[in-house]
């Protein structure tokens, strides 16, 4: 009776382990500073003016999950960057995603461009940053 319930027990232990590492398994590991900035092609501070849907003109085609904000670029702190970024806010994994959607607040972003244009966070969410609570915005 011990026997069945030891083997028991170590299943349901392994299962547990098992489970932790799946959920663990889209972790984004917070990167430095010096990191950020060097694994990005754009950092910049703006403004989000507009969230575009998967399948609009400038998007393209996406996962229905993932939305796409229209930036209106403040200050660029490495690169060279038009005036208006199309930045995806929202990935397809939520793991990944940068949480910063919101119309009207300021971020700083450190930003990675794809082959169609579209710029991503450098970091998951490590690398979107609200400023605007800190400028008053």
């Amino acid at each position: 009776m011990h026997s069945l319930r030891r083997r028991w027990s170590a299943l349901a232990f392994a299962l547990l382990l098992t489970a932790t590492a799946e959920c663990s398994a889209n972790a984004v590991e917070k990167k430095s500073l010096e990191a950020k900035v060097a694994d990005s092609d754009l950092v910049i501070t703006g403004v989000v003016s507009q969230t575009l849907a998967c399948g609009a003109v400038e998007v393209g085609e996406c996962s229905v999950t993932s939305v796409t904000a229209k930036i209106v670029v403040h200050d660029v702190l490495k690169g060279v960057a038009p005036k208006e970024i199309l930045f995806r806010c929202r990935e397809s994994i939520a793991e990944f995603s940068p949480r910063a959607c919101e119309i009207g607040k300021k971020y700083l972003l450190f930003l990675q461009k794809d082959g169609n244009g579209i710029f991503h966070s450098a970091n998951g969410p490590y690398g979107a940053y609200d400023l605007s609570q800190r400028d008053g915005e």
